[in-house]
């Protein structure tokens, strides 16, 4: 598969590319699928609406760089 031709076919692979879209992060669908497969949807989609509500002059690199640092540190695993 490769990203500019990803296709979902299963639940994780929609959700990271839901994820992806949502964080404009396109070029780190792979990342997303990983997080999707060690930690559960929903602190997942707690930790995406918390990220798309911070103000873009409070993230340092990016939407989706905050969103996986948020992942690995305060998601909940599987």
């Amino acid at each position: 598969m490769q990203k500019k031709n990803f296709q979902p076919e299963t639940k994780e692979e929609l959700l990271a590319y839901d994820l992806a879209v949502s964080l404009r992060d396109m070029d780190h669908i792979y990342v997303y699928l990983s997080l999707v497969r060690e930690y559960t949807t929903d602190s997942l989609l707690k930790i995406l609406g918390e990220v798309k509500e911070m103000p873009e002059r409070k993230v340092r690199k990016s939407k989706g760089a905050l969103f996986t640092y948020l992942a690995r540190h305060c998601g909940e695993r599987r």
